[in-house]
């Protein structure tokens, strides 16, 4: 099961992806995109350390799917954590 970060402020997001590089338990290739000037990663498995982090900068979301994503977001690329 995939967790999609969601963050409405860019600084936010890059502190999110820069802090899960450095605290990722194990490597995860991650999916970045835009939605109407809303930041979204989609991370695939479950990782404690990475559910703490996007409560301190932003939230999970469950209203946007991953299928969603790819058809109407603009991909900012993939996103290697750890």
């Amino acid at each position: 099961m995939s967790l999609i970060f969601h963050s409405d402020n860019i600084n936010d997001f890059l502190d999110f992806i820069s802090m899960a590089k450095k605290n990722a338990r194990k490597q995860q290739l991650c999916e970045a995109y835009e939605l109407k000037n809303d930041y979204f990663l989609v991370i695939p498995g479950e990782d404690e350390m990475i559910n703490h982090l996007v409560e301190e900068y932003g939230e999970r979301t469950r209203n946007v799917s991953h299928e969603w994503l790819m058809e109407h977001g603009k991909n900012l690329g993939k996103v290697y954590l750890q």
